[in-house]
C-alpha cells in the first residue's frame, strides 16, 4: 500500500477530550449526518446496474447522495415521484421529510439535516444520474473545499454529457484537522498550473511537525486515488480509511500518463526499523499504480479495497504498476495490466468490477517512511481499454 495514514491516529488522540466531553455534558446529540439513503423503484434490476445500488452509504466527509441509474430512457418517468428514505444520526431531523416523493427530473434536491439539539445543520444534494464513465483524467477541474480555518484541493471530472463526477479522494481532509491554518498549497495534495498540459495534480511529502513526532508519525505523503476517504473510520482504524475503487463497465489493458518525480533530500529521509524501508543511502521513491477488482460480496453489496489489502486481496483481477524514476521533465509512463483471473462479461456488463488509480509521493508513506520534500506531479492519465485497441 502506498497511502500515508498519519493524520488518523493523531486526530483520534487530539479529539478524544472533546468527544468524551460531549458524552458527559451534552444530553442532546449534536450530529446531523445522513448515514445512508434508499429509493424504491419498480424494477431495480433494470433501473440500476445492481439492485443493491438502490442504497447509498455515505462517509462523514461526503455531502452528496447520487443514485446511479442505467441509461434507459424508459425509466425516466419514475424520476418524477421517487421518494428517498434516509437513515440519519440519532435524534436529527431532515427536510424535506424522509420518504416524501420528489421530482428528480429537474436536477438535485437539497436536503437539510438538523441535529437533535437544534444547534447544528448540514445540507446534502441528492440526485439521480445516468452513470457515465470517464477514462481520461487531466486534473483541469480542481476546486477548494472549506475546512475549519483553511481550504484544501479536490477534483472533479466531467463525462461526455457534461455532468461532474466526484471520483478522486486524498488524505487532505484528515491533514486539515491537524494543520488547520495551512494554505491549500501547503497540503500534501494540491493543484498546480504547471502541468504537462494546463493544470496537474502535485503531491508532496510533508513534515507533520511536533505533533507527528510525538506519535512517531513524522511525515504525510501526498496521495491521490480513485475512491473515497472515510474520515470517521480513520479515527479508529487508519488502514481502512481509504476506500479504493469505482465501478466500471470496461476491461482495462493499459495505464498511461505523464509524471515528474523528485525525491526529497537524503538528510530528510525518515526510516523506521520495523517498517519496509530502502537502504539508508537510497533516495525516496514515488508510486503510480492501478487495481482492477471484483466489487460485490456474496450478498451483492458493493465492496471496496482499502489500505490492508489493495495490493494483496483475492478479489484483484489485474494490476498495473508503473516504474517511477527521478525525472525533472515530464516523462511518459505506459504499463500493461497484468491479469490474474479471467473477466466475466456478464459481471462486467453489470459493473461488477471496480478500478482504482493511486498516486503517492512516498511509496512507503503508509509506514511513515519517506523523505520530506519528495514530489510527484501527474497529468494526462489515461485508461486504455480493449475497445480503444480495436
Amino acid at each position: 500500500m502506498k497511502i500515508n495514514y498519519l493524520v488518523s491516529a493523531m486526530v483520534s488522540f487530539a479529539m478524544l477530550p472533546y468527544l468524551t466531553g460531549c458524552i458527559a455534558d451534552e444530553p442532546l446529540n449534536k450530529e446531523c449526518d445522513i448515514l445512508s439513503a434508499y429509493v424504491h423503484v419498480q424494477d431495480p434490476d433494470a433501473f440500476f446496474f445492481n439492485a443493491s445500488d438502490s442504497v447509498v452509504r455515505l462517509t462523514s466527509t461526503e455531502n452528496e447522495v447520487i443514485f446511479k441509474m442505467q441509461p434507459n430512457i424508459n425509466l425516466v418517468e419514475q424520476l418524477h415521484t421517487l421518494a428517498p428514505v434516509f437513515d440519519i444520526t440519532q435524534g436529527a431531523t431532515i427536510l424535506p421529510p424522509s420518504g416524501q416523493p420528489q421530482d428528480f427530473t429537474q436536477g438535485p434536491i437539497l436536503y437539510t439535516v438538523t441535529s437533535e439539539d437544534g444547534q447544528w445543520s448540514r445540507q446534502y444534494k441528492v440526485s439521480v444520474k445516468v452513470d457515465h464513465e470517464v477514462r481520461k483524467f487531466d486534473f483541469e477541474n480542481p476546486y477548494l473545499v472549506p475546512r475549519s480555518k483553511t481550504f484544501f484541493y479536490d477534483w472533479v471530472e466531467f463525462d461526455a454529457n457534461g455532468d461532474s463526477l466526484k471520483i478522486w479522494a486524498s488524505g487532505n481532509p484528515g491533514y486539515s484537522l491537524t494543520n488547520g491554518t495551512s494554505p491549500a498549497s501547503d497540503f500534501p495534495t494540491f493543484s498546480s498550473d504547471d502541468g504537462f498540459e494546463g493544470k496537474c495534480a502535485r503531491l508532496v511529502t510533508r513534515s507533520t511537525g511536533i505533533l507527528g513526532a510525538m506519535f512517531d508519525m513524522p511525515i504525510a505523503a501526498g496521495n491521490l486515488f480513485i475512491g473515497r476517504f472515510d474520515l470517521t473510520n480513520a479515527l479508529m482504524n487508519a488502514l481502512t480509511s481509504t476506500l479504493f475503487g469505482r465501478p466500471v463497465g470496461y476491461k482495462p489493458i493499459r495505464l498511461e500518463g505523464y509524471y515528474k518525480y523528485q525525491p526529497g533530500p537524503l538528510e530528510n529521509k525518515i526510516d523506521k526499523p520495523d517498517s519496509p524501508m530502502l537502504p539508508a543511502d537510497v533516495a525516496d521513491e514515488g508510486s503510480i499504480y492501478s487495481v482492477f477488482f471484483a466489487n460485490r460480496d456474496d450478498d451483492g453489496n458493493e465492496v471496496f479495497l482499502d489500505g490492508t489489502n489493495v495490493m494483496t486481496s483475492e478479489r484483484i483481477v489485474a494490476l498495473a504498476v508503473a516504474d517511477v524514476q527521478t525525472a525533472d521533465q515530464w516523462t511518459k509512463f505506459s504499463v500493461d495490466f497484468d491479469y490474474r483471473a479471467d473477466v466475466d462479461p456478464d459481471v462486467l456488463k453489470n459493473r461488477g468490477y471496480s478500478l482504482a488509480v493511486v498516486f503517492s509521493s512516498s511509496t512507503n508513506g503508509d509506514y511513515f517512511v519517506g523523505s520530506v520534500g519528495s514530489e510527484l506531479w501527474v497529468d494526462n492519465v489515461r485508461i486504455v481499454t480493449e475497445d480503444d485497441e480495436e
